[in-house]
Order: structure tokens, then sequence, then C-alpha cells
């Protein structure tokens, strides 16, 4: 199953969605697994050794799915190209698409601009 690289329209959106982990994987497996993605895209990558373009993994779900952040939205990009749709993270078939900005939750129904309009 091909998912096609189409970023969000939303330019602040730098992050992946991964479902399908195992549970046992750490985050900095799932880093080092998208780290390795720019030594294809950059070669060798002597020059960009010690410079990290994940900024953050974050497993949620009782471990099968992690948030992975990365610190610009070109690093995102790139990696993106190689990694959307069905891909091996640390020898688990998984699933990566460009992560979602989470909806604001609305405490009180008269908060609601939807349902009361905006003031």
């Amino acid at each position: 199953l091909s998912v096609p690289f189409v970023p969000p329209e939303d330019r602040s959106i730098t992050a992946f969605h991964v479902a399908g982990l195992s549970g046992t994987e750490t985050s900095e497996e799932v880093s080092e697994h998208f780290e390795a993605l720019f030594v294809d895209i950059d070669g060798d990558d002597t020059e960009q050794q010690g410079k990290r373009r994940v900024k953050h993994v974050r497993i949620l779900e009782q471990g099968t799915a992690a948030i992975v952040s990365f610190k610009s939205r070109q690093f995102a990009e790139q990696a993106a190209k190689k990694a959307m749709g069905l891909v091996d993270v640390c020898g688990q078939p998984v699933r990566v698409t460009w992560a979602h900005r989470p909806k604001p939750t609305v405490k009180y129904p008269s908060q609601d601009p939807e349902r009361f309009g905006s003031k």
C-alpha cells in the first residue's frame, strides 16, 4: 500500500505518525531509524555527522505507535520521500503518515464557537 507524498498545507506540521510498532521499540531506536534515512539522502553523511534532524520521538498507545518530530519542515519533507507508506522500522512493518494537529478540546459547551458562534 502506497501513501502519496503530499505534505499537509499547514507548514508548521513537521512530524510523522508511525503506526504498527511491536511495543518493544524505544524512542531512541525509532529516532535512529529516521536519522538513517538522511544517510541515503546526503550520501556518506560526513558533513552532517553530529547534526541530528529528528527533534523528538514520543511513543504512544502502549508502544504500538509513535510521533516522530523533525527539527524543520525541510527535514520532514526529505524523510517523507523515503518513509511514507508501509516501511520497516526496527524490523517491524509499520505505516508512516503525516501527523495531524490535534483539535482543541472544548471544556464547556459555551466555549464551542461552531455551536454558539464566535464572539
